[in-house]
C-alpha cells in the first residue's frame, strides 16, 4: 500500500476527524522572468498572488538565492497576515529578539513580533534572531509546521505520530532531535519529494525551494477534532539534574560543565541548549577560572509542540586569588 493511499485512508476513515479542504491558491498568470520552466514556478506564482512573496525590481525572483532567517520571518509573517492575523501593536516598543532594536528594519520588526508571539519562530537559545544567518532545511520544517498549527489550531506532530505510514526520508538521523518529528510531518503529507530518499536537513534553503514547501504546507487538509474527542497530551520535558544550583570554584581550578538532561515521562530525551554569561551580562564561550567573579549558565529546552519550558540556571562563582604572608612580612598572591 502506498504512503499516499495510507494517508488518504487514515484521514477518510477516522471517526474522530472531519477534513475540510482548504481552497487552493490560484497561480498568477504572469510570473518572473527567471522562473519559467522551474519546478517551483507554480508555487511561486500562487504565493505572489496571495501577497506572501515578492520578487525584485528587475522582474526576477532569484529562486536559487539562499534564504536568510530574516527572509523566513517575513514570509511566515506575511502568510499569517494574509489569513487575518494582526501585527502586535507593541512591535516597536517590546523587543522579541535581543539583536533587534526599535531602529531595526520596520517590516522585520512587525513580522518578528507576530511570529514570535504565535510560537512560529522562537529564535536562538541566546535570545537572538540572527537575521542574516542562513535558514537550514531542518529549521524550515520546524517553522512551516508551527505556522500551520498556529493558523489552524492543530497539532500535526501528535496527529502524524499516531498514523502508520511508510517513511520516504532516509537521512532523518542527521537532523537535530527537535526537528525530526517536524520532518516526519512533511514526509507524511508528501511535502517532501517521495521519489527522493534524502532531506539533507543541515543544508541551506533557496527561495524557490521554500516557496514550494510553503505552498504545499498551505494546502494540507486540516484534521479537525470533533467535540468530545481527546487529543493526546503533549509530553513536557523535565530537567534531570541533581547537582548544586550554585557552584563555587577556587581561582584557577579545573571546571567541568554539569551534566544536565531534559527528559519527559516516557523517557524521551530533548536537545538542551545553554548560554554562558559573566557578571556584566556578556556572553562567554567558556568559564575562565583565572578570572574571578560570578558566571551563569542558562539551560533551555523546547518540547515537540514548540513550547519553551522554564529555564534551568546554574551559577558559578570563581573565587579571587588567595593571599598569604611569608616569613618576612611580604604578601604573596597565590593563584594555585
Amino acid at each position: 500500500m502506498s504512503k499516499r493511499y495510507q494517508r488518504f485512508t487514515a484521514l477518510a476513515a477516522s471517526a474522530a476527524l472531519t477534513i475540510p479542504i482548504l481552497a487552493p491558491i490560484t497561480a498568477s498568470a504572469e510570473g518572473f522572468s527567471d522562473i519559467k520552466g522551474s519546478s517551483h514556478e507554480s508555487s511561486i506564482n500562487a504565493l505572489v498572488q496571495k501577497g506572501i512573496i515578492s520578487g525584485y525590481a528587475d522582474g526576477t525572483y532569484k529562486p536559487n538565492k539562499t534564504l536568510t532567517r530574516s527572509d523566513v520571518v517575513k514570509l511566515m509573517g506575511k502568510w499569517l497576515v494574509s489569513l487575518g492575523f494582526k501585527i502586535p501593536a507593541d512591535y516597536q516598543t517590546k523587543r522579541r529578539f535581543s539583536d533587534l532594536t526599535s531602529s531595526s528594519n520596520e517590516e522585520l520588526l512587525k513580522y518578528a513580533a507576530l511570529v514570535k508571539d504565535h510560537g512560529v519562530f522562537n529564535g536562538q537559545a541566546d535570545g537572538k534572531l540572527n537575521p542574516t544567518g542562513d535558514i537550514t532545511r531542518e529549521n524550515m520544517a520546524i517553522v512551516l509546521i508551527r505556522a500551520y498549527d498556529a493558523i489552524h489550531s492543530t497539532d500535526l506532530l501528535i496527529y502524524v505520530e499516531s498514523q502508520p505510514f511508510i517513511k520516504d526520508v532516509g537521512d532523518q538521523e542527521l537532523a537535530k532531535s527537535e526537528a525530526r518529528p517536524f520532518i516526519d510531518v512533511l514526509d507524511f503529507f508528501d511535502i517532501t519529494n517521495p521519489a527522493v530518499s534524502v532531506f539533507n536537513p543541515k543544508n541551506t534553503t533557496t527561495r524557490g525551494q521554500f516557496a514550494s514547501f510553503l505552498y504545499k504546507v498551505s494546502t494540507v487538509p486540516v484534521p479537525v477534532q470533533k467535540s468530545g474527542a481527546q487529543q493526546p497530551p503533549v509530553q513536557t520535558p523535565k530537567w534531570n539534574y541533581n547537582g548544586m544550583k550554585t557552584i563555587r570554584l577556587d581561582h584557577g581550578a579545573d571546571f567541568t560543565f554539569p551534566e544536565v538532561k531534559a527528559i519527559d515521562d516516557s523517557g524521551k530525551s530533548f536537545a538542551v541548549q545553554f548560554v554562558i554569561k559573566d557578571a556584566a551580562g556578556n556572553t562567554q564561550t567558556v568559564i575562565d577560572t583565572t578570572k574571578s567573579g560570578m558566571y551563569t549558565i542558562k539551560y533551555s529546552v523546547i518540547n515537540v509542540a514548540g513550547e519553551k519550558v522554564p529555564d534551568l540556571v546554574i551559577a558559578v562563582w570563581v573565587a579571587p586569588p588567595t593571599s598569604v604572608v611569608d616569613d618576612v612580612g611580604l604578601e604573596i598572591i597565590s593563584i594555585t
